[in-house]
């Protein structure tokens, strides 16, 4: 079922996307092989800067991603712009985000837009 979900994300994703990625090479990724069913949208993805992977290299495709995964995803897949996301980068929108942190600005931006409201206490949960 995690999986299904995951690829019908990444299919959304890709049919959503209308920009091209600067000219900028990022490594493929070491646990992506060319032989997975994923791999056109992972790649897609990447090449695409939607998803960065983890600091060794690695995507982690059968890992569960959390609600701030998830929402940078969505965000870096629409139609907005990096500067308009960027102005949320210091804001303090629910009581579990704190500022400066690397999701900050996703969680504020999709709250402000209309993406997420989060939970009648003022939290978000990013990291479920």
């Amino acid at each position: 079922m995690k999986k299904i979900f995951l690829t019908t994300v990444l299919t959304t994703l890709i049919s959503a996307t209308t920009f091209a990625a600067d000219s900028v090479v990022v490594p493929k990724f070491t646990d992506v092989s060319e032989e997975s069913s994923f791999y056109h949208a992972i790649e897609y993805l990447r090449t695409n800067a939607l998803v960065e992977g983890n600091k060794d290299g690695s995507f982690a495709p059968d890992r569960n991603l959390n609600r701030a995964e998830m929402l940078k995803m969505v965000i870096e897949g629409s139609n907005a712009k990096s500067e308009e996301i960027e102005a949320f980068s210091g804001s303090n929108c629910f009581q579990d985000v704190p500022a400066k942190l690397w999701f900050t600005k996703y969680v504020c931006y999709g709250k402000d837009a209309g993406f997420v409201r989060g939970y009648g206490d003022n939290t978000f949960k990013p990291s479920q």
